[in-house]
């Protein structure tokens, strides 16, 4: 961006910047003048994602990220590999690649508490209202 503002003569810069000011004055007054009629702005989170269709979707990358992150920390607790962990599993590097994916949503119940019952641990889920 720097560079292609280097490229333009003076006056071209001028012209950009003085329309560029003009905008951020009008939205930011339009603004200001919003945020002053208004107690409450907007909902929350989760219904701007509930709008858009994609709360469950978000719900489950969160949750996969949340799961992903605890096996890799309790494998770097027990100083576990990739392979080591892999090979106690009973399953390939891949699949526990997969299973390390905090984009993968699609593992199953059974993976998930393999993977805590090598680690030593538990799976626990719940449903909450």
């Amino acid at each position: 961006m720097r560079e292609w503002l280097r490229e333009l003569s003076g006056t071209d810069r001028n012209k950009v910047a003085n329309n560029s000011k003009a905008r951020f004055e009008i939205s930011d007054k339009q603004n200001e003048e919003y945020l002053m009629n208004k107690k409450n702005i907007g909902s929350s989170f989760d219904d701007f994602l509930e709008e858009e269709a994609i709360l469950d979707e978000t719900t489950a990358v969160a949750i996969k990220r949340v799961i992903a992150w605890q096996i890799d920390q309790e494998m770097k607790v027990q100083k576990l590999t990739k392979s080591a962990m892999a090979k106690k599993k009973h399953t390939s590097r891949s699949a526990l690649n997969r299973l390390l994916d905090e984009n993968d949503t699609s593992l199953t119940l059974t993976t998930l508490s393999r993977a805590a019952s090598v680690l030593g641990k538990r799976f626990r889920i719940e449903l909450e209202s």
